[in-house]
């Protein structure tokens, strides 16, 4: 009888070993080699790339954008306590354009809504930058069950009292290198960020310029109209009811920090963090802080 008890110990031993051993052997989240994939809704298809494991979280992006716009580390960072959905806007990658007329933040907003659906995400995490914070916030408005926590990146209010959209760099001031230089300080580390950032999200393989002139001033349109307060969801972020997280650089020069904090103080339960060093790209200019905050805010209560 003991023989057999050891033998059977033995036996589970070797099998938990092998257990702990296959677990460690498991590849970190690889955004760099994640396919672009699509998937069907009712007014065609939305391209998207996935990475990570857990609770789906939605990554939208800011404009111009698409799905190349998010640095492989970044997603990667995210992807290690997520399950990282990055989606592209109609008329962007392989997203249908149904048209550039009545191109609004509401429909991308219930674009993004038939996505969640379309993939039985709900409710999904959320983190919108710039742009993809106004489609967030109005996400959580107009589709509430669909959203579980919110992360809004330099974002900005919707009801008039925006100051954003006008980058004024010094005049002396030049970065070679990148053309996402207005997104970091005006400063010899910005432009260091700026070309380290340039050269990360060529690392995709099939990675493809963002501006796309089918929707570039439709969705410029849709921006200008959420800054003047023409969105209606735009007066009503006093009705967001999910805890959220919101975050910006002291030195963003496209929707200055003061713009992000009257965001936190408009929506209940809503955090704020800002990043002394940083401006509008704070999120990969200071990516490791950053994507663990955003995971402790998800992954706590």
């Amino acid at each position: 009888m003991q023989a057999r008890v050891a033998a059977v110990i033995g036996v589970l031993g070797l099998v938990l070993g092998l257990g702990a051993s296959a677990r460690g052997s498991q590849s970190p989240p690889n955004a760099v080699q994640a396919p672009v994939k699509t998937v069907r809704v009712s007014w065609g298809s939305i391209g998207y790339r996935v990475v990570g494991k857990g609770r789906p979280l939605v990554l939208l992006v800011g404009e111009p954008g698409s799905i190349d716009t998010w640095p492989p580390s970044f997603i990667d960072a995210l992807a290690s306590g997520a399950r990282v959905y990055a989606i592209d806007y109609e008329g962007i990658g392989r997203t249908t354009l149904r048209s550039r007329r009545q191109f609004t933040i509401q429909r991308l907003t219930d674009d993004t809504a038939d996505f969640i659906r379309a993939l039985h995400l709900a409710p999904a995490d959320v983190m919108g930058f710039s742009f993809g914070s106004f489609v967030a916030q109005t996400l959580a408005i107009r589709h509430p069950t669909l959203v579980r926590r919110l992360v809004l990146a330099a974002a900005a209010p919707g009801d008039g009292t925006a100051k954003g959209n006008n980058v004024s760099p010094p005049a002396s001031y030049t970065c070679h290198g990148s053309a996402h230089w207005w997104i970091f300080p005006f400063t010899e580390e910005g432009c260091a960020a700026a070309v380290a950032y340039e050269r990360s999200i060529h690392a995709y393989s099939d990675y493809a310029r963002e501006h796309k002139d089918a929707v570039s001033d439709a969705e410029e349109s849709a921006l200008v109209a959420w800054l003047t307060g023409k969105v209606e969801e735009g007066h009503l972020a006093a009705k967001i009811a999910v805890p959220v997280l919101v975050g910006d650089g002291a030195q963003d020069a496209i929707l200055p920090m003061p713009d992000s904090a009257n965001v936190a103080k408009a929506i209940p339960h809503a955090g704020l963090r800002l990043y002394p060093d940083a401006a509008h790209g704070f999120l990969f200019q200071d990516e490791a802080d950053w994507s663990h905050l955003v995971l402790h805010f998800l992954n706590t209560g």
